[in-house]
């Protein structure tokens, strides 16, 4: 078993070495899809959330 699988879980990409332009310019993946849906609702308004604890 590779230590950084265990580590990280496996099977995750680290993307955080990348700019938001590096990520943009990745060929048509399952991530860049995410990504695009995120920024696209990004400005669809408010977003209400709350935190609960006890």
């Amino acid at each position: 078993m590779d230590s950084a699988e265990g580590e990280y879980g496996g099977g995750l990409l680290d993307v955080s070495g990348w700019s938001l332009s590096d990520l943009d310019g990745l060929p048509s993946t399952p991530l860049t899809s995410a990504l695009r849906r995120l920024v696209d609702e990004a400005g669809s308004g408010p977003v209400a959330g709350f935190q609960s604890a006890l």
